[in-house]
């Protein structure tokens, strides 16, 4: 425990003054689930704050799965969220095969969540910021491959661009002919000549805890701004940094 908070105090002696998160306490439907573990760090001061726990799911009462948004000063809108992964995440046994449209029915709910909290904070012309975790599901065979989309990461960047206007970041700072064509891995690596990172491990809590492969599973989107410059980096930890062994990444 503690991990936001200690995360904010070394944000502040890097100049980011500002802190938003979820209470404490979870909400319904995950008020006995471990929380979200949603923040965001800001230089400028924060205005507002709104947080949201999507909605019934096979894991609501396990995890706390939703969204946060803090309004600026400047007026720049910020949102981060946490989606659902795929049932792939546990295996391809006859009960996860079973349990493929139930997991399927509540991400797609939870991405029409999430679309209407960022209407509902940002209906206008405000600038905003988009960075979470969707659980995309873009695969790649090799760490240089193309990426892959899943469907659902397809449907997202679509409905992002019809309803609220937002661009997808990477694509956007480098040249791509569609969104996610230029997005590189930032998950499950393997620790490899020139991944730059270690293997990594413990990677989810579900099945045996593996990765069938290298994947992108975060998503920046914008409005209002010019993407520059993206990167990805690995957020690999020091052997002695690690709170244990096996936590090889910070998640």
């Amino acid at each position: 425990g503690g991990y936001p908070e200690r995360l904010v105090e070394g944000a502040r002696a890097l100049g980011f003054e500002h802190a938003a998160m979820p209470p404490r306490c979870p909400e319904f439907p995950a008020t006995l689930a471990q929380n979200s573990g949603l923040l965001i760090l800001s230089r400028r001061p924060i205005e507002r704050v709104a947080c949201k726990a999507f909605g019934l799911s096979l894991e609501a009462f396990n995890v706390n799965r939703g969204a946060l948004h803090a309004r600026l000063s400047d007026g720049t809108c910020i949102f981060t969220c946490h989606v659902a992964p795929s049932a792939a995440v546990a295996g391809d046994g006859v009960l996860v095969r079973w349990l493929v449209p139930l997991v399927s029915g509540s991400r797609a709910r939870q991405l029409e969540e999430m679309l209407a909290f960022v209407q509902e904070h940002a209906p206008g012309g405000e600038p905003v910021v988009v960075a979470g975790d969707f659980n995309l599901d873009v695969n790649f065979s090799d760490f240089d491959d193309e990426p892959v989309p899943s469907e659902s990461a397809e449907r997202l960047m679509r409905l992002m661009a019809e309803r609220c206007g937002l661009q997808e970041a990477t694509g956007a700072a480098r040249n791509a002919q569609r969104p996610l064509s230029r997005c590189r891995p930032t998950f499950a690596y393997r620790g490899a000549p020139g991944e730059g990172a270690p293997a990594e491990g413990h990677l989810t809590t579900y099945g045996n805890g593996d990765s069938k492969g290298y994947k992108c599973d975060d998503a920046i989107f914008i409005r209002g701004f010019q993407a520059a410059e993206v990167a990805e980096d690995s957020l690999a930890l020091p052997v002695p940094d690690r709170p244990k062994p096996q936590i090889t990444h910070m998640s």
